[in-house]
């Protein structure tokens, strides 16, 4: 801060007025009721010459014995006041100056080390800084918040004032140029205003505006950047099956690819089962706003060999003996090997002795033979309880494979007790390679499987059943009508647990289910209360799998039964699905096709054929219905996933077994002969169970419906 001249004047006047050298100025009476006296901020201690001078004389006037003494006093002081004026007078200062930048919060902080010599000639003050502040009170108006064109720059009116514009340090002379953005862009426009050596700097924000036509490409770009990221993230790196090609939901673009290794169907790239490994381009085109662009992704087809293994079964039967025989078993001995993630192989057990026989009615005759296997210890065969009995499923008349495990898939998620275990195995019988199997449980009462009380000779008792109307053909049947089964208005029931020729049946159990299933027949027939004999939440979820898939056998066979001592009658556990959703050959066209109810008929299921018609049973259906809805759609969603699986066994499979679009026999429908790779027997199986499903769902939920 610069010394003001006052300070020194209203000094000497003190001094003039009170004779005591040594009085001080502040607490004078004589001044210190003056106004305008400094402050204590002030500089004090900058001193006049003359003020000096004046003490000196005053003080030698009053003792003039000391005058000799004195003159050398006031010779020093004269020197030290003229020393102490030359160095008082010359400050060095540090300023920190902080500009705030116009409409924003950010500043910019400059530190400057300025030299300036203060003297006591007649300059008291620098009008520059307020010159400048002016010029820019003037200015600040002027200069745009925001732009969308180029725009000139104000100029100054102060001839002796200069300004610069810059951008990050850049001059930019008078004009802002408009760029043309795709996006809104925030500018930081310095202000410099410089007057002499004198500079002051201002920083303003302004917004430029995008252009239209800029904008419109930028989110052209973008939008092709991201729809080529979401492709690349749907797509493996590397390939060991089929593969669904990633479905692009963006903003109304259109994506679809090629390939020249091999073809797409149905949105899914088909895999080649290369020997080695393969580099495979696809190439994916892109319409988006009104533009076509072309990417294209690599992944690596792998080999053969390095495909993923599923388990492995191996059987040798006693002599090599061919298993042909329903009522025969023939010994053996098995090795279960399953693979990890990297196809290193696990040998689960090693030549564990067992019995071996085929199975099965209709699917008895076909050329791949489904099988029941007995192990003479229980076995655990891909579960984590043991077992004695399991059976091996063919599906040699579904040409997916995947029928059965679908639906097992689905009674699982909808917590149907007892549902059977589903695993894919390959079987070597005799050291061949016999196709791919199901191995599953038997349906039968025990701890681990129907877990219902037996051995007992107790009238109630645990019972299973079967809806089995093969019994009607003496070649099928299971026993003698009265014993084995019995015959309720057309419908025949077997009994499978007690056995008919075990220890601990007797005559009163067979009056007892005999007469219970009478009952229960009647009740429906003549719509009476059902509350009292039947689990009716069991019935539901029952129904509801079948009609999914409108499996052929829901009202004629492998429709089971379990009624436990002192329970209702309950129905399960679901079976036998690989002649159903389309597949089956001998029913009629509308009744293969995804509309309508095939088990409530009077002719199939007579008992659903009842049901149908209490409101209670359709309101519950439609309850039970909306609950599993979400169940039925990830079934239908694993479709591929499932197939995909087991890719290397099914290549085996039909390898071994060329049937596809090839064989035409009574089970075949003609849409499944239709189909003629295993991809279009896939699309169709999924494409049926869509629409099956939809179907269900808009039935159930019609208003006219309950």
């Amino acid at each position: 801060m610069r010394s003001e001249p006052c300070a020194s004047f209203c000094f000497v006047a003190h001094m003039r007025l009170c004779r005591d050298p040594w009085c001080d100025y502040d607490r004078c009476p004589l001044t210190s009721n003056r106004q305008n006296r400094p402050s204590p901020t002030e500089n004090r201690y900058h001193i006049p010459l003359f003020v000096i001078q004046y003490q000196v004389i005053s003080f030698l006037h009053r003792s003039c014995a000391m005058k000799k003494v004195l003159v050398l006093i006031t010779i020093s002081l004269i020197l030290f006041a003229l020393a102490g004026c030359d160095l008082l007078s010359t400050i060095s200062t540090a300023a920190t100056t902080t500009i705030e930048i116009g409409t924003g919060t950010d500043t910019e902080t400059t530190n400057q080390t300025t030299n300036q010599t203060t003297t006591t000639d007649t300059t008291l003050f620098d009008t520059r800084p307020s010159a400048i502040e002016a010029e820019f009170d003037r200015i600040e108006p002027l200069i745009p918040e925001a732009i969308i064109a180029d725009r000139a720059l104000p100029a100054t009116t102060d001839p002796s004032i200069t300004v610069e514009y810059s951008i990050d340090g850049t001059p930019i002379g008078m004009t802002l140029v408009y760029s043309a953005p795709p996006t809104d862009v925030t500018l930081a426009l310095a202000v410099t205003l410089t007057y002499g050596d004198l500079a002051v700097t201002r920083t303003y924000s302004i917004l430029m505006l995008r252009d239209y036509d800029a904008y419109q490409e930028y989110l052209r770009d973008l939008g092709f950047s991201e729809i080529e990221a979401l492709i690349e993230a749907g797509l493996p790196d590397e390939a060991k099956s089929d593969f669904t090609l990633p479905i692009i939901s963006y903003n109304n673009a259109e994506v679809s690819y090629t390939t020249p290794v091999s073809r797409i169907y149905h949105g899914r790239f088909v895999f080649t089962f290369p020997s080695v490994d393969v580099q495979l381009v696809i190439t994916s085109r892109v319409i988006y706003m009104g533009q076509t662009r072309y990417f294209t992704h690599e992944i690596t087809l792998k080999g053969f060999y390095s495909l993923s293994r599923i388990p492995e079964l191996y059987i040798l039967t006693s002599g090599n003996q061919e298993v042909t025989s329903k009522d025969y078993y023939i010994g053996g001995v098995a090795t279960l090997v399953t693979y990890d993630e990297n196809n290193v192989a696990h040998t689960v057990f090693s030549n564990r002795t067992l019995e071996i026989r085929s199975r099965g009615n209709s699917t008895l005759w076909m050329p791949k033979r489904p099988y029941k296997i007995k192990f003479t210890n229980k076995t655990a065969l891909l579960t984590e309880y043991e077992a004695k009995d399991w059976v091996l499923l063919a599906n040699f008349a579904d040409q997916t494979l995947i029928r059965n495990k679908l639906a097992i898939q689905l009674a699982n998620a909808m917590g149907m007790p007892y549902t059977p275990s589903a695993n894919f195995v390959e079987v070597y019988m005799n050291n061949a390679y016999i196709g791919n199997y199901m191995v599953t449980d038997q349906i039968e009462v025990s701890s681990v499987r129907i877990d219902i009380e037996e051995d007992s000779s107790a009238a109630d008792t645990g019972y299973l059943l079967e809806w089995d109307l093969r019994q009607f053909d003496s070649w099928q049947a299971d026993g003698e009508e009265g014993v084995a089964w019995f015959n309720i208005y057309g419908i025949a029931f077997a009994i499978k647990s007690p056995q008919p020729d075990g220890f601990y049946y007797n005559q009163a159990q067979f009056d007892y289910i005999y007469n219970y299933m009478l009952s229960v027949h009647l009740a429906l027939k003549n719509k009476q209360s059902y509350t009292g004999l039947i689990d009716e939440a069991s019935f539901i979820d029952w129904f509801i799998v079948q009609e999914v898939f409108k499996n052929v056998d829901s009202g004629y066979s492998s429709n089971f039964y379990y009624k436990d001592k002192g329970g209702l009658l309950k129905m399960g556990p679901i079976w036998d699905f690989d002649l159903s959703s389309t597949n089956p050959g001998h029913l009629d066209y509308e009744n293969r096709m995804p509309p309508g109810w095939y088990t409530p008929q009077q002719y199939k299921n007579v008992w659903f054929y009842y049901l149908m018609k209490y409101e209670v049973f359709r309101e519950h259906l439609k309850n039970r219905w909306n609950d599993v809805y979400a169940d039925a759609i990830a079934m239908l969603e694993s479709v591929y996933p499932e197939s995909d699986a087991i890719a290397r066994s099914r290549y085996s499979n039909f390898q071994r077994w060329d049937i596809i679009g090839k064989n035409y026999e009574w089970y075949t429908s003609t849409e499944v002969y239709e189909a003629k790779t295993y991809e279009e027997q896939l699309a169709l199986l999924y494409d049926w169970l869509e629409a099956r499903i939809a179907w269900m769902d808009e039935a159930i939920n019609d208003p006219d419906f309950v």
